[in-house]
């Protein structure tokens, strides 16, 4: 998957992607950027607008 198709999906499936890619394929958000060619501002602000943040401990968008 890439950046593109990572924002034409719905928000809660994208942040179900991206918390899957963390735990089993990317050791941090910085890996998972480059790897789906989007960035992690991208990510993040998607994300943000959910209410979740990015917890670098557990490497995964939580709640805020």
């Amino acid at each position: 998957m890439d950046g593109r198709t990572l924002t034409q999906l719905p928000p809660e499936m994208a942040l179900s992607v991206v918390n899957e890619q963390l735990r089993i394929a990317c050791k941090d958000l910085h890996e998972l950027a480059v790897q789906m060619d989007v960035s992690e501002a991208d990510i993040t602000r998607r994300l943000d607008a959910l209410g979740y943040h990015y917890d670098e401990a557990v490497n995964q968008f939580r709640p805020h």
